[in-house]
């Protein structure tokens, strides 16, 4: 069964804010500790899985080529994936080992 939180296919910050707040996913949650660490800003989260496939299909000469976690889970074992040497999108148990990209969102006008 799948759990409550982290489930938002478009908010990534609100999956980050719950993922923290749940004490699991740490390696995850690791990936924007470490870049707020270097950062002035504190507004730094995972993308969820739409906002993933955006980055990939816009950014994809500079994003490195691997897999990336997502901050949408799919159920209470598995997260969604980006896969930026494909472009393909997936799942896989959380428990694995993949890189995770820490975002911030700009206001466009």
């Amino acid at each position: 069964s799948q759990s409550r939180y982290a489930s938002s296919y478009w908010d990534g910050e609100k999956n980050t804010a719950e993922m923290r707040e749940s004490g699991k996913c740490e390696n995850i949650i690791a990936a924007v500790a470490e870049t707020t660490k270097s950062s002035e800003h504190n507004d730094w989260f995972i993308p969820a899985q739409r906002q993933q496939n955006l980055l990939a299909i816009n950014l994809s000469t500079h994003i490195e080529k691997e897999c990336h976690w997502s901050s949408t889970q799919c159920s209470a074992d598995d997260a969604w994936l980006q896969d930026s040497s494909d472009g393909c999108q997936s799942f896989r148990r959380k428990n694995g080992k993949l890189a995770a990209r820490a975002v911030r969102s700009i206001l466009a006008i």
